[in-house]
């Protein structure tokens, strides 16, 4: 499902046999859904996965999986309510580079931690819905959960002190482009993480 008429048509080029929907709501009443992925403006994720819910059917969503905490319940009591579930993707658990992290780790490779450093450059200027606050754009929303849920398990314990600052620096919109975070445990190791 896609709004933009040259993206479907460019889809369907790839995959032939796929049916493709300009409307949200005409995709879930397709009959055989069996899974739907919501990858949409971040504000519209929650009444996106509820739709779907309601429709019986099995949801992943994209972080966030909701930007406002009153949002958050909201959704779940709409899962318990069709006793669905709600799978959140976090493809930073996943990253080939936080894998090898956790394997050294675990190996006992490294010794004793005392450190740890989650940093992503791959910046690109966003002049979409990303770069708006309305949006629920930000990478506070996009980057921060993954890059955050990394340091954490890096870390090994929970933290007791955390610390974080958000910046627009060059986005064309109202919404921060880069964060810093730094976390601390009970044992004093520290996680510092930057995007």
């Amino acid at each position: 499902c896609d709004t933009v008429k040259e993206r479907r048509t460019q889809l369907a080029q790839i995959f032939p046999d796929c049916r493709f929907f300009r409307r949200y709501d005409d995709m879930l009443d397709e009959h055989g859904i069996e899974l739907v992925l919501v990858a949409t403006r971040s504000m519209d994720h929650v009444d996106h996965v509820i739709a779907a819910l309601e429709r019986g059917l099995r949801v992943a969503v994209e972080s966030p999986v909701a930007v406002r905490f009153d949002d958050a319940k909201r959704l779940r009591g709409a899962a318990m309510k069709c006793e669905k579930n709600v799978f959140p993707i976090q493809r930073g658990l996943f990253a080939p580079e936080y894998l090898l992290a956790r394997k050294a780790m675990a190996g006992g490779i490294l010794g004793s931690l005392h450190h740890v450093t989650v940093r992503y450059s791959d910046y690109v200027r966003r002049n979409d819905w990303q770069a708006t606050k309305a949006s629920g754009g930000g990478a506070v929303y996009y980057a921060m959960p993954d890059i955050a849920l990394q340091s954490m398990s890096l870390l090994g314990e929970k933290p007791i002190q955390m610390w974080s600052e958000l910046m627009r620096i060059s986005t064309s919109g109202d919404a921060e482009d880069y964060f810093y975070l730094r976390l601390r445990t009970a044992a004093r190791v520290v996680a510092n993480a930057e995007f």
